[in-house]
This record gives C-alpha cells, sequence and structure tokens, in this order.
C-alpha cells in the first residue's frame, strides 16, 4: 500500500493540472483555456484575448514579451520628452488663400498645427488686412490661447506683403535692440523697415524668441515675382546676404526654382538646406541654416478636406499647399525625434491594416466657429 501513495499522489496532482488547465469552463490567471477540438492553449480575454498557443508556457513567454516590448517603448518615449518639442513652422501664400470666399474654421484649422506661420502675398487692403485678423482670432479661439501677428512697414508707412503668425506661449518677438517681448499685445507688432522703399524681390526678415528652447532664431519671407533670368546669380546674392544672419535661420517662401536647381548650389556651400529636397520641382520651400529637420510635407488640402469637392477646396481654402516643417536646435534631438515619428507612422500602418477588416467610421469635421463680431462679419461679406 505504502508503494502506492506515490503513485496516488502523482496521478491527484496530474488530474488537478489537468483541471486547473484545460476545459473550456477553466480559465486560468491569463483568460486562457485549452480548446477541446483543437488542444491549442486559446486565450479568450485578458491581455491576450484572441490569441492562440500551442502551450501555457508559450502564452505566458509572450506576455513577458509584450511587456519588456511596452516598457521599452515607454522608455523611448520618456527619451525623446527629455528633448525640446520641435519648432512647428508653416510656410503659405496668403494670396492664394480663399480666392472665391474663406473657409475661416478650416484655414485655422491648417494653420493650428503649426507654431509659428510665414505668409507670403499678403495684400493689405481692406481684405487683406481684415482676413488675415480674422483668421489670427478664429485661430486664437479654436486654441484657447494668445495668437500673434506681425507686419512690415516702412518709414512712410508702407507695407511689404509678408506677415508672420505665431502662438504668444511657444514664441516671442525680439525687437531690434535685442529685447524681447514677454507678450504679445493685442495689435499686430510693426516690423519696421529701413528707408522708404519696398522691394517686392527682397527677402523680409526679423528675430524671434524659442521660449520652449530659450533661444533665438531669424525668420525670413521671400516671394519672387517671376523667375529670375540668372537664377544662380540673384538667389546666391539672396541667400549671400542671409548668410550673415547672427542666429539659426529659417527662409520661407517662394523663389520660382525648385530645390535641385543649379541656382542654389552656392546657396547650398553656405549650409543652407531645403526642408524637402525632393519636392518634384515645386518651386516654393523653407530654407534652414544651422537647423536640423524632423519633418517636412506639403499638406494635401485636397485629401484633408475631401468632403469637399476639389474646386471648392481651392476657391474657399487655397489652390496652393501650404508647407509644414518640424525644425530642431540639435541634431541628436532630431534624430530622437524622427525615431518617435518612424515608430509612430509604423504603428498608424498597422492600426490602417486591422482597419480593412473592420473600418472605423469618419470622423465628422468640426461645426465652424459662430461669426459673431462685427470684424469677422465685415470679412466673411
Amino acid at each position: 500500500m505504502r508503494s502506492l501513495l506515490p503513485l496516488i499522489l502523482l496521478t491527484a496532482l496530474s488530474l488537478y493540472a489537468l483541471f486547473s488547465f484545460a476545459g473550456d469552463d477553466t480559465p486560468d490567471a491569463l483568460g486562457c483555456v485549452v480548446d477541446e477540438i483543437t488542444s491549442n492553449y486559446r486565450c479568450e480575454t485578458g491581455p491576450l484575448a484572441g490569441r492562440e498557443f500551442m502551450s501555457a508556457e508559450e502564452a505566458r513567454a509572450t506576455l513577458e514579451a509584450d511587456a519588456e516590448k511596452k516598457a521599452k517603448d515607454k522608455e523611448d518615449e520618456a527619451f525623446a520628452a527629455t528633448y525640446t518639442v520641435p519648432l512647428k513652422l508653416m510656410s503659405w501664400n496668403f494670396n492664394s488663400i480663399g480666392t472665391k470666399r474663406f473657409e475661416y474654421d478650416r484655414i485655422a484649422q491648417i494653420l493650428s498645427e503649426a507654431d509659428f506661420i510665414v505668409m507670403q502675398e499678403v495684400e493689405f487692403s481692406a481684405n487683406g488686412e481684415t482676413s488675415l485678423t480674422v483668421i489670427a482670432d478664429i485661430l486664437s479661439r479654436r486654441l484657447n490661447q494668445r495668437i500673434c501677428k506681425g507686419w512690415f512697414k516702412n518709414s512712410v508707412g508702407g507695407r511689404a506683403r509678408h506677415a508672420f503668425l505665431w502662438k504668444d506661449k511657444v514664441i516671442s518677438y525680439v525687437e531690434k535692440n535685442g529685447s524681447i517681448a514677454d507678450r504679445c499685445p493685442d495689435a499686430p507688432v510693426v516690423i519696421r523697415i529701413d528707408g522708404s522703399k519696398i522691394d517686392p524681390n527682397e527677402p523680409y526678415m526679423a528675430t524671434f524668441f524659442l521660449k520652449t528652447r530659450r533661444q533665438m532664431f531669424n525668420a525670413v519671407s521671400i516671394q519672387l515675382g517671376k523667375k529670375p533670368k540668372k537664377a544662380a546669380k540673384e538667389i546666391t546674392a539672396v541667400f549671400a546676404k542671409l548668410s550673415q544672419l547672427p542666429w539659426p535661420a529659417v527662409v520661407a517662401g517662394n523663389f520660382k526654382v525648385g530645390a535641385g536647381d543649379k541656382a542654389f548650389t552656392e546657396s547650398k556651400r553656405l549650409n543652407f538646406k531645403p526642408v524637402m529636397a525632393r519636392s518634384g520641382g515645386a518651386t516654393s520651400n523653407v530654407w534652414t541654416k544651422n537647423l536640423n529637420i524632423v519633418h517636412a510635407e506639403a499638406v494635401d488640402l485636397h485629401e484633408r478636406f475631401s468632403d469637399l469637392k476639389p474646386v471648392e477646396v481651392d476657391q474657399t481654402i487655397s489652390d496652393f499647399p501650404p508647407i509644414l516643417a518640424e525644425i530642431s536646435f540639435s541634431a541628436e534631438e532630431a534624430d530622437a525625434l524622427r525615431m518617435q515619428l518612424v515608430k509612430r507612422s509604423a504603428r498608424g500602418t498597422k492600426t490602417a491594416a486591422k482597419g480593412k477588416l473592420k473600418s472605423a467610421p469618419a470622423k465628422p469635421m468640426p461645426a465652424p466657429l459662430p461669426v459673431h463680431d462685427d470684424l469677422e462679419k465685415e470679412a466673411a461679406d
């Protein structure tokens, strides 16, 4: 009888283990059971729900591997968080915005993605200045934060057709005497131009302070009226002048020549880099010096506002795609942020692949903000 005790105990333990991990009605701590037909370890609930394994050991190993991956992802995100968020810059030709009428809220939706906006061909008439002001006001209400605006004036009151918009909590304007404004005024910042001449082909520049980084930078807007007859000579002259700027610089606008043109050979030698080197010959771009490019794209307005017909997008929003660029002041920071973008993109691709099985409902467009002040009514009319 004594010799049978070990056998009886072993059998009892085996039966206990069997009934602990088998049977559709006996899920373990992972929410998994042994499938009676396939004998596979099938997880119905818990962190491994919907997955099937050959054994409990394989399931637990997978759970551990998943936990390690999540921990590594958190470490990566924490690492990226130690770096300053990049400067999000947008360049947009204002003259191309709302050629028939303005979809103010949609325009503000696009502009809200940037911390700093450079606008070219701003027509300072009743329509131009009023529309720019209305857009800034709507943007401010949309984001619930102060939006600053600035434009250029010469000594006799003439205005260059360039303007800046920026988020006050992120950026400050730097006066010519070097003082940094803690807060922008309610009225537009007037950036003074020396002399009385307004040359439409000149670059117009100002100095700003990135608060999150405590870093000065120069912002330049340019819009050549037509393709230069001697592009290499004229564009080289522009960048030679800008190469003397004291701080890292962004140069946004339209040069009427694509980034791959030999006209930019000397500019590149002066260490200016286009944010979109492969822009398919597009003449509008953003060039940087002593800065690092994290990401850049021409915003596809037709895709963004697919609820409108393409012609409606062109006439009420813009027939010209704005350029959105993320820029960093540190090469190490840019590398880390680019890795984060790659990871987010990979996750988005997986999500999209899953979505093919069951497509998610389209998100409704945000309702337009009400027109409730005299300035906005005037511009809307």
